[in-house]
């Protein structure tokens, strides 16, 4: 398998919990950023259940992140991974523009693994959210992504907090993964994934 350099071999957490959530009902949902696909390969291989995976990343067309010669071999190794994948279907598109395909409440997840500075992951969860349906889940992956436009502070905490708050402050179904340190009274770790059952 082309891996781009990833060296995972199971499901990321909000993976696992989205699939015991939603049990043996075929699901359709969306990554956003699949970088080299190998996440998207390994969710395909381990979740049987998922009749249709969208990965959805700009690359070097669309791209202001990474050299575009970065991107351009992130995407090479995506197309190596995914297209053995019937179930994947790869848009190279912005993540907002990609989100305008879908139906309104159309799927049972999103996971949100692209640009990790502030406005990209609050713009990414605004722009999906609307389309993840009742009971669906939502998340995304480095809750602990520090950001220096904000002071080198938890980009992607403050996003979900902002957009989240209520589920955060009194809800149940807010969830993160690898929770080892804290920042603003909040737990989050290496590589922690964050979700919200809608």
């Amino acid at each position: 398998m082309v891996n781009g350099g990833d060296y995972r071999i199971t499901m990321r957490p909000m993976f696992e919990a989205a699939k015991k959530l939603l049990g043996t009902k075929p699901v359709i949902g969306v990554e956003v950023g699949t970088s080299a696909g190998v996440n998207a390969s390994e969710i395909l291989k381990e979740w049987k259940e998922i009749e249709k995976l969208y990965c959805i990343d700009s690359y070097p067309v669309y791209s202001d992140f990474g050299t575009q010669l970065a991107q351009t071999t992130l995407l090479f190794c995506a197309i190596g991974n995914i297209i053995k994948e019937p179930k994947a279907h790869l848009l190279l598109e912005p993540s907002t523009v990609g989100a305008c395909r879908f139906e309104d409440k159309s799927l049972d997840f999103v996971y949100i693994d692209a640009n990790h500075s502030y406005s990209y992951v609050k713009e990414d969860i605004l722009a999906w959210l609307p389309k993840v349906k009742k009971g669906g889940i939502i998340g995304g992956h480095d809750l602990d992504w520090k950001d220096t436009e904000f002071g080198n502070k938890y980009a992607v905490l403050k996003a979900v907090r902002e957009i989240f708050d209520d589920k955060f402050n009194h809800h149940p179904s807010l969830f993160t993964s690898n929770s080892t340190s804290t920042q603003d009274g909040y737990y989050c770790g290496e590589n922690s994934d964050w979700w919200v059952i809608l």
